[in-house]
C-alpha cells in the first residue's frame, strides 16, 4: 500500500475528512486534469465533466478503502489516479467517437503484431509509427496531400500500412495516420480532426498498458464467441507468444484457454511448446481436411475483423497465403 495513504486510512474523528480533502485536492485533482487534458485536449467541451467523474470515483475508492482496509492494494496512488483518468478519457472518446476509436485500435494492433511495422514513443512524448527499422527515431514526416498515398489503396490492411510508410520514407504521427488510413480504406469517421489542435498526444507507459489490456479483453471476448471449430483453427495456429498476451494481461487463465480449445489442462500444457500447429496437424486433431481448417480460420479472422477490427497474423509457413 502507498505510504501516502497511511495518515488518512489510520485517522479518526474530524481529521478524517480533512485528510480526505487534502488527498483529493493536492494529490488527485492535478493528476486527473493533467492526464485528461493530455488525452482530450484543452478544447474538449466536456473536459471538466470528465475530470469531475474521476474525482468522484477517487473519493468513493478512498472511502471504501478506509471502511474495508483489507481491500486497499494500491502500491502507487499516483498511478491509480492516472489509470482511472486514462480509462475515463478513453471511455469518453469511445462514446463520442466510436468509429474513430475503433479504427485507431485496429491500426494500433496491426502495428504491434506485424513484424515489418512498429509504433513507439518519441523522446518528446509523441507516438510515432513506421517501418520496424525506424523504431526509436524522434521526428515525424508531415502527412501532406491525400493523393500522396494513392498507391497504398486496395491492399490488405497490414500491406496498406507498409506501403504508406514506404511512400513516406520516414515515421508518421500515429493519430495523424488514422485520417490517412480512413481515406485509403474507405472507413467512415465520426471525428473531423483526429489530431487535437495542440499537437500529438503524449501517453505514458501505464496508459499504453491499459489501452493494450482493454483491447486484449475485447479481442478475447470476441474469440470466445466464435464457433468452437473456428476458435480451434485460429488459436492452435497462433504461437505461444501470441496467446501469452491474454495470459500476461490477466484476460484469461491457462485453464480457460484449454477449456475454450476443448482440451484438458495437462494435454494443453504438453501441446503448448509445439505451437503454432500447422494446418495438417490441426486437421488431424479435428478430424477434417486441411482446406476445411484454412476455411474455418479465414471465417474466424473475418468475424473478428468485423467485431473488433482485429488482424490476426499467420504464424506458420502453412498459412492460407502459402497454401498450394
Amino acid at each position: 500500500m502507498d505510504a501516502l495513504l497511511d495518515p488518512y486510512l489510520t485517522a479518526t474523528g474530524d481529521a478524517t475528512e480533512k485528510l480526505l480533502e487534502d488527498l483529493l485536492v493536492r494529490e488527485a485533482e492535478p493528476r486527473i486534469r493533467k492526464v485528461i487534458l493530455r488525452k482530450l485536449g484543452s478544447d474538449c467541451p466536456d473536459l471538466d465533466d470528465v475530470c469531475s467523474e474521476v474525482l468522484v470515483q477517487a473519493a468513493s475508492s478512498l472511502r471504501d478503502w478506509k471502511t474495508f482496509a483489507t481491500e486497499c492494494r494500491v502500491e502507487s496512488f499516483a498511478n491509480y489516479i492516472a489509470a482511472c483518468s486514462f480509462n475515463a478519457a478513453s471511455e469518453y472518446l469511445r462514446r463520442k467517437y466510436p468509429l474513430w476509436r475503433r479504427l485507431r485500435d485496429r491500426i494500433h494492433y496491426i502495428l504491434r503484431h506485424d513484424s515489418r511495422l512498429a509504433i513507439w514513443q518519441s523522446g518528446h512524448g509523441a507516438w510515432l509509427c513506421g517501418l520496424a527499422a525506424w523504431k526509436g527515431q524522434n521526428s515525424a514526416e508531415a502527412i501532406g496531400a491525400a493523393d500522396r498515398w494513392y498507391s497504398a489503396r486496395g491492399l490488405a490492411p497490414a500491406d496498406s500500412l507498409h506501403a504508406v510508410f514506404q511512400l513516406a520514407q520516414a515515421p508518421l504521427d500515429f493519430d495523424a495516420l488514422v485520417d490517412v488510413v480512413a481515406e485509403l480504406w474507405g472507413e467512415p469517421l465520426d471525428r473531423v480532426h483526429a489530431v487535437p489542435p495542440h499537437g500529438p498526444v503524449a501517453v505514458s507507459k501505464i496508459e499504453e498498458e491499459i489501452d493494450q489490456r482493454r483491447y486484449a479483453e475485447r479481442l478475447w471476448a470476441a474469440i470466445a464467441e466464435l464457433p468452437v471449430r473456428q476458435r480451434q483453427a485460429l488459436l492452435l495456429h497462433m504461437n505461444a507468444d501470441g496467446l501469452d498476451v491474454f495470459l500476461l494481461f490477466g484476460v484469461v487463465s491457462f485453464h480457460t484457454l484449454a477449456d475454450r480449445l476443448e482440451l484438458g489442462a495437462a494435454e494443453f500444457a504438453e501441446l503448448w511448446p509445439k505451437l503454432p500447429l500447422d494446418d495438417l496437424a490441426i486437421a488431424a486433431r479435428l478430424g477434417m481436411t486441411r482446406q476445411q481448417v484454412i476455411n474455418l480460420r479465414k471465417s474466424a479472422r473475418k468475424r473478428l475483423g468485423n467485431r473488433v477490427g482485429a488482424n490476426i497474423p499467420a504464424h506458420s509457413a502453412s498459412s492460407e497465403t502459402g497454401a498450394r
